[in-house]
């Protein structure tokens, strides 16, 4: 619907949606709050975390350096929210520190930021309705917990954000540090004569910290961020994956990423990863717009982070849905499944719902759905809003399959829309007439058409979304033979596998074959999986299988003598512990 086709006087001609140049006439949306109220005087607090007082021989064996005191919390409406771990305690911040003289008013001073906070009170608000209902008719809680779950769920609608001026785990558990959201309880204290006396208790925090490479350079600097006006977006950011997790609450720990691909919008990783990540950066490409600074020309001026200026715009107009996000359109869409793993898909998704003004409460929908659904990815979420929502169903639908090209739905319609592309390529260099386009165009047009009218009837529109199918490689030691004898033998007769000595995770409905040569396939085998896997739209069954089957015995085996293949069933093993409490910052490699 958002996707801008050529600028030709045709455009009218050939945009696949009618109505998308009456949309584009209006401003973007920058504030989606229906929150009238101003926020309380002080909806921020910049805490610093207290660190754990050792003894001269727990130092000397770094046993506690940069860990943080904790205590543990047994109240109960606390616990009701909070995930089991033991509460970090903090501070507020001493008067004169950068946070609090610089920081905090910038994020004070910040419409979008302001607007944030609003949707986190909604949000939060929302919860309190619905779970207090739900306490006081529960039939296993007391009167005296139902009071205090009930109690806290209200003090917490309007309770500040926590943000921390320093990393409270300066230890091996933590990735470089960087702004994050960390689902950990917080007791923030201020000094009161001889006593502590608590300020707020809070479920989870947010972290401002400059982020540093492990060779020290600065890739992310609070300072910088300030000066271009991106800090909120940030953050903001960050307070989504907030407001995420007070939805979820303990089940926030089952949103466990399993792909080990590094981090970013422009990444194929898994479907949970993308669904809570797409979320949060649909934030950044909702406030963006609102931010003058945010030009081509200017970045470098400005000095705005590569990373954050380079998802803005692809978000917005659904970049990241082509197999080549970037560079030259080919007009080729990834896969079903490698869409719904790709968090910058399901970021343009968020946002379209956010801010597509035939919803009427997109956000508050959104956060309904989250709340009494639990959706683990956004194939769960879209399937559990139309329950919840059906008026919303044509529109919602029609966001999805448009932006994804109605490829999550059939394998059929990516040549015919590859067609239509072409001819609006062919167009534009004035290879052929506008009756030749408008012949390709309504090819495309019936096909997804009939498409749509089948999803509106009740098909289902991730019929062409294939099953995950882990894979992990250990590699095998090498064994060099007698002067390489074997070694060339092998090679002569195309039974040689050169794998790379790493060990890697991978889905083999999402690989590409670049994963695939980047794991130690050569080029032709990692091509040859990838052209099979298209010729049938996704692979089914165990993952080994399939790849046995495509490789044939003869190749597999070779493969098997490099390095140790299993299936991945430890999906719902993980330790999500060292997993929350770890950062996910932007990828290192495109920073």
């Amino acid at each position: 619907m958002k996707r801008v086709c050529l600028v030709l006087t045709t455009i009218l001609a050939i945009s696949t949606f009618d109505i998308s140049a009456v949309l584009y006439a209006k401003d973007p949306v920058t504030a989606i709050s229906t929150d009238e109220r101003p926020v309380r005087e002080d909806p921020i607090i910049i805490a610093t975390p207290i660190a754990k007082k050792g003894n001269f021989f727990m130092d000397m064996f770094k046993d506690n350096l940069g860990m943080p005191k904790t205590t543990k919390i047994e109240e109960t409406g606390f616990l009701f929210n909070s995930l089991p771990f033991e509460t970090i305690q903090a501070r507020v911040s001493e008067s004169e520190s950068f946070h609090r003289n610089e920081v905090l008013p910038y994020l004070l001073k910040s419409p979008e930021m302001i607007d944030c906070m609003k949707l986190r009170r909604t949000a939060r608000q929302i919860k309190s309705q619905v779970f207090s209902e739900k306490v006081k008719n529960s039939t296993k809680l007391s009167e005296d917990e139902k009071g205090k779950i009930i109690s806290f769920l209200t003090q917490q609608i309007d309770s500040p954000l926590v943000v921390f001026d320093k990393d409270p785990f300066e230890s091996s558990i933590s990735i470089g540090g960087g702004p994050c959201m960390m689902p950990v309880g917080v007791e923030v204290l201020n000094k009161r004569f001889f006593s502590d006396k608590r300020v707020v208790l809070e479920t989870s925090v947010v972290c401002a910290l400059d982020m540093k490479s492990f060779l020290g350079n600065t890739l992310f600097s609070l300072k910088d961020a300030m000066t271009n006006d991106t800090l909120d977006l940030v953050l903001c950011h960050e307070v989504a994956h907030s407001i995420m997790f007070d939805m979820y609450g303990r089940n926030f720990s089952k949103l466990r990423r399993v792909s080990d691909n590094g981090h970013d919008t422009c990444y194929i990783t898994d479907m949970r990863l993308a669904f809570s990540e797409g979320w949060a950066e649909a934030f950044e490409a909702l406030y963006g717009p609102s931010n003058p600074k945010f030009l081509e020309k200017d970045r470098k001026k400005y000095n705005i982070s590569d990373f954050l200026f380079s998802r803005q715009n692809p978000i917005r107009k659904d970049n990241y849905v082509w197999v080549k996000p970037t560079g030259k359109t080919t007009g080729v869409t990834k896969n079903g499944l490698q869409l719904l793993s790709t968090e910058g898909v399901i970021a343009g998704l968020f946002y379209d719902i956010l801010t597509n003004r035939a919803i009427v409460g997109g956000f508050e929908k959104s956060i309904k759905t989250m709340l009494s659904a639990q959706p683990q990815n956004f194939k769960e979420f879209l399937q559990e809003y139309v329950k919840l929502f059906p008026e919303d169903k044509k529109v919602v639908y029609r966001i999805f399959l448009e932006s994804t090209n109605y490829v999550t739905m059939s394998k059929e319609v990516q040549p015919v829309y590859s067609k239509y592309f072409q001819a609006k390529m062919d167009f534009f260099h004035k290879k052929i007439s506008q009756g030749d386009i408008a012949s390709a165009k309504q090819a495309f047009i019936s096909v997804k058409e009939k498409l749509f009218a089948r999803a509106m009837e009740g098909a289902d529109i991730f019929e062409n979304v294939g099953p995950q199918l882990w894979f992990i490689g250990l590699p095998k030691p090498e064994k060099k033979s007698l002067f390489g004898i074997k070694d060339a033998i092998n090679k002569r007769f195309g039974t040689n596998v050169e794998m790379k000595a790493q060990p890697f995770i991978l889905d083999l409905n999402t690989v590409t074959s670049k994963m695939l040569c980047n794991a130690g396939f050569p080029e032709d085998l990692a091509e040859k999986v990838i052209h099979e896997r298209t010729k049938c739209g996704f692979f089914t069954g165990n993952a080994l299988d399939s790849l046995k089957k495509v490789l044939g015995e003869k190749i597999y085996g070779a493969v098997e003598k490099k390095v140790e293949l299993t299936e991945y069933t430890l999906y719902e093993n993980l330790s999500f512990e060292k997993q929350l409490l770890s950062y996910w910052p932007e990828d290192m490699e495109k920073m």
